[in-house]
Formats: C-alpha cells, sequence, structure tokens
C-alpha cells in the first residue's frame, strides 16, 4: 500500500506542470488567459466534487471510488488519444529564448 501511495503521489506530482504545459501548448497566445482560467478553475471543482461523489460511492463500497477513478482515467486516455487537437505538432522559434524574448 505504501509503495503504491508514494506511486500515485510522483504521479500526480509530476501530472500538475504536464497539464499546464499541455494547454499553453495547446492554444494561441491570445487564449492563453482563458485555458489557464478553465484548467484552474477544474482543478479547483475536484477538490469541491470529489468529496460528494466519493464519500457517496465509499459508502456503498469503499471500492467503488476507485473503480470510479480507474474509468475517468481510461475516458480521459481514450480522450487523450482520439482527439486530433492534442496530438497536433508545436512549431519553435528559433530566434527565441526560453521566455519568449528574441535572442
Amino acid at each position: 500500500m505504501s509503495f503504491a501511495l508514494a506511486f500515485y503521489g510522483i504521479g500526480g506530482a509530476l501530472m500538475g506542470p504536464g497539464l499546464f504545459t499541455g494547454v499553453s501548448l495547446g492554444v494561441d497566445k491570445g487564449e492563453q488567459g482563458a485555458a489557464a482560467g478553465i484548467l484552474v478553475s477544474a482543478y479547483a471543482a475536484g477538490f469541491v466534487v470529489n468529496p460528494l461523489t466519493g464519500m457517496k460511492l465509499f459508502d456503498i463500497s469503499p471500492d467503488y471510488p476507485y473503480f470510479l477513478g480507474i474509468l475517468l482515467m481510461f475516458l480521459c486516455l481514450v480522450i487523450s488519444i482520439m482527439d486530433k487537437r492534442l496530438n497536433k505538432e508545436v512549431k519553435y522559434d528559433d530566434d527565441m529564448d526560453h521566455s519568449g524574448h528574441a535572442v
């Protein structure tokens, strides 16, 4: 159980920067603020929705919240594979540094 929780914690720590990077690269410069707002709102909504759904499912059976998590992760995997907008090639400017300023 300790190994599983440590593995889950490492995955969660790596997921955050990956989500924010993916959203940032997935939209144009003019959409950065809106995309970041939606991501942060959805991220925060998880802290509200999770106790409401998770505890109800836990009352029914202690295994059900984990099954819901598996189902949601599988759904996200299918969406990430099937959605062509998420699989687009990102082009970089060679004359820009890491902060977005011209070199």
